[in-house]
């Protein structure tokens, strides 16, 4: 769901954190996406 294009700087060695971390992060960041899309949902549906 998320861009690579965002994570671009990690790829680059901008951020010195180990590629285990790195995916780790990225999946963190997936998750912190699909949980706000989904109370956005939740707000924008009638109830």
């Amino acid at each position: 769901m998320l861009d690579d294009k965002l994570l671009e700087p990690l790829k680059n060695g901008h951020l010195m954190i180990r590629p285990r971390v790195k995916d780790t992060a990225k999946e963190l960041c997936e998750q912190l996406v699909e949980i706000y899309m989904a109370k956005k949902t939740r707000k924008l549906s009638p109830q």
